[in-house]
Parts: structure tokens; sequence; C-alpha cells
């Protein structure tokens, strides 16, 4: 039995150097299992086990030395912004740099996370499923406070470029952008560092929105 509707659940912070090449997140085992035949799916794990298939595209040394901006101008690699040490101490700067990391590098309207985003819709919507897509909340008022005055203007120009591809894909829909839409204090943060994980009221707000275009 197949949905009769998904949603997609669109993260700005997913199109992030660090997050996007991140080596086990590929999701090769999965695209593997998808395309091979159930002949060569029963050999998976000695397949990956003995090297006959390369299922690590993206090697963590690759990922690590990936470049990050602060709109076109690149700050350093994702090795100096994801430095353990470095992030151990929650300073102004450690936090400034956690929002320059998950938000401040351009997302293009070929960035391969759009890309698959399109065809997923299209896979759906051909196989008569119903899409839904929306855009998370991000904690823009403190991304304000410590990345000025440059910070809400590369993030809006971010998500327009998502919303873009949106409306391409789903015609008939709105771009359902909640990325400002939910306060700071409406954030469960640990130790102040970007993410975005939402408290109870923030959790409440995206279900209202939700329920508003289900119905």
């Amino acid at each position: 039995q197949k949905p009769r509707a998904v949603i997609f659940e669109i993260n700005p912070a997913s199109f992030s150097p660090v997050w996007d090449k991140v080596p086990g997140l590929q999701f090769e085992k999965e695209r593997f299992l998808f395309s091979a035949s159930p002949f060569f799916s029963y050999f998976y794990r000695p397949l990956a086990i003995s090297g006959a298939i390369n299922f690590n595209t993206i090697s963590l040394k690759e990922q690590l030395q990936t470049p990050v901006y602060r709109g076109l101008e690149k700050v350093g690699t994702v090795a100096e912004f994801s430095d353990e040490k470095k992030f151990a101490s929650t300073t102004p700067e450690n936090i400034r740099d956690t929002f320059i990391a998950r938000y401040m590098s351009p997302i293009t309207a070929n960035h391969s996370k759009l890309i698959a985003l399109e065809r997923a819709i299209g896979i759906a919507t051909e196989a008569g499923i119903k899409v839904y897509a929306y855009i998370t909340p991000i904690n823009h008022q403190k991304g304000e406070k410590y990345v000025v005055p440059d910070f809400l203007p590369q993030v809006t120009a971010n998500l327009d470029v998502i919303c873009q591809a949106l409306r391409q894909a789903l015609p008939t829909e709105p771009c359902l952008n909640l990325a400002f839409r939910v306060d700071s204090a409406d954030f469960n943060y640990n130790r102040g560092y970007a993410n975005e994980h939402m408290a109870q009221n923030g959790r409440k707000l995206v279900a209202e929105e939700l329920a508003k275009i289900l119905k």
C-alpha cells in the first residue's frame, strides 16, 4: 500500500557544507538496494566489506576540506568549524561560527539536494501521491544577534532559492516557509549553539501550520 500523501520537511541547514557532505549521510546503501536486482541485494554486506562496490562516495578527508562561506567570502573549512576542542567552550565567537557554518553558505539552484528534492517530488507525483513541503523554523533572532549585519539577507536569499525550486516542482502549492516564524525562546538549544530543535510552543506552531495545508 502506498500513502495518499507525503510531507517533505526541508531544513535549510542540511544544505550547508558541514551537513551536506557527511560521509554517513549519502544514502549509498539505500541507493544500491533500490537500484540493484534482488539477487545482488542479498550480497550487500560481502560486497561492501570486500570493496567490490564503493559505498564511501565521499571520504571524511574530503568532507573536512570542504570550504565554508559567509556569503561570497570563504571563512574556513568544515574541519575548522567542527573542531571539538574549539567548541567545547561556549563563547560568543563559537556561537556565531555555528550559525555561519549552518546558514551562511550560499545555496544555488543546482545544489545536489535541490535536484534530489525535485526528483523525489516528481517520483511521488507520478505515483499519484500528493506532496506537501515546508521549510523548518530556524532561530533567526539568535542568528541576527551573533551574525550581523549579513545573517538575515543571506538566509533570505537562500530561502528564496529553495522556494523557487519548490514552486517549479509543485506549481499548485504555496511555499510554506516557516523559517522566521518561531521566536528564539521556543528553541531547545544545547549550550546555545545553532540547531533546529524546538520546544513545545515551536512544535505546536509547526503542527498548526501543517494542519492548515492538509485540510
